[in-house]
This record gives C-alpha cells, sequence and structure tokens, in this order.
C-alpha cells in the first residue's frame, strides 16, 4: 500500500502517428517485488499481453537486483481496428 504509493511515478503521452495514448504509473527502482505486477488496460478492457510483458521485464532488468520485479500500471488507448481482441475466447489477451 503505503511504500508502494511513495515510489511510484505517473505518466501519460500521446500520439497522433500512430494514433495512441498511453498514460499509468511504474515504480521506481527503489521498489521492487518478486514478481511482475502488471495491471495492463487497453481501451477500458482489462488485459494480459506476454510481448508488453516481456518487453517491460526487459527495461527494469537493468535497473532493479536480479530476482526484483516492478509494479506497473498501463492504459493504452488505441484505434479498436488496429486490435485484435480476437486471440483468446474471453478477449483478455490481444
Amino acid at each position: 500500500g503505503g511504500a508502494l504509493a511513495r515510489e511510484l511515478l505517473d505518466f501519460n503521452a500521446q500520439s497522433d502517428s500512430p494514433k495512441v495514448a498511453i498514460e499509468g504509473y511504474l515504480s521506481n527502482a527503489n521498489y521492487s517485488n518478486k514478481r511482475l505486477t502488471l495491471v495492463l488496460f487497453i481501451n477500458n478492457r482489462l488485459v494480459e499481453c506476454s510481448p508488453i510483458r516481456r518487453c517491460i521485464e526487459g527495461i527494469y532488468q537493468s535497473y532493479l537486483p536480479k530476482g526484483a520485479s516492478p509494479f506497473v500500471y498501463l492504459s493504452l488507448m488505441f484505434p479498436p481496428s488496429s486490435l485484435d481482441v480476437n486471440v483468446h475466447p474471453t478477449k483478455q489477451e490481444v
């Protein structure tokens, strides 16, 4: 709770080409957990995305001690036509 809240950094950005908006919170190098906590929303839907998870793990690997992982809340907004939500029957994976 409180220990995590003190170590979070907020961010946001948007682009017109390609059309995307991103916002979220991520833990700084002072916070670490045994496993990556990734809360990912794409177009307001809670989803799993293995490529994004692997990317985040790879980036933090250089900054955190071995065996330590970050907390990341990430919200991405894309035009619906650019996403395939039919990867998984429950539409939880994109």
